[in-house]
């Protein structure tokens, strides 16, 4: 992995990864001060990012399947030990979702759409209700929950 992509996933406090072609550039991450352009495209980042932790996105995706039921879009949990979490939105005009690291995110209803907004001011319109968007939230959050008791269990 290019040891700047590895730093900028590994020592910044991550907001969220979405898609954005322009050029040779294919994903944004956005971090609580800064925004990084990537030419690698947003699952290739995040594959990056899971094998920082000993497993890729495929198996994170299976295990939150297999161990929650989650189907469509699920969450999935990068690290365990750090409790981190990311959880996909679509992206309007992108087939690609967008990845959300930082669950304190806010949401407001547009007509039949939502729009998410982190508390640095980064907003994003998301082509989902604010319900569809709060549900994915909660399952997220059910993971973080999980990733905390599983820490605390007696060996």
């Amino acid at each position: 992995m290019d040891k700047t992509l590895q730093m900028i996933l590994m020592k910044h406090e991550n907001l969220c990864i979405v898609p954005h072609y322009e050029g040779k550039i294919s994903s944004i991450i956005y971090t609580k001060n800064e925004s990084f352009k990537l030419e690698e495209k947003v699952d290739t980042v995040i594959n990056l990012y899971c094998l920082q932790f000993a497993s890729n996105l495929n198996g994170r995706i299976q295990a939150s399947r297999e161990r929650f039921g989650f189907i469509k879009k699920p969450p999935i949990v990068i690290s365990e030990l750090n409790s981190i979490v990311a959880m996909q939105l679509p992206v309007p005009h992108y087939s690609e979702s967008m990845w959300i690291f930082d669950l304190s995110f806010g949401v407001e209803e547009l007509n039949k759409q939502s729009e998410i907004e982190f508390q640095n001011g980064l907003k994003f319109k998301i082509p989902l209700s604010k319900t569809a968007v709060m549900h994915r939230k909660l399952n997220a959050f059910q993971l973080v929950v999980e990733c905390t008791n599983t820490q605390k269990k007696p060996l």
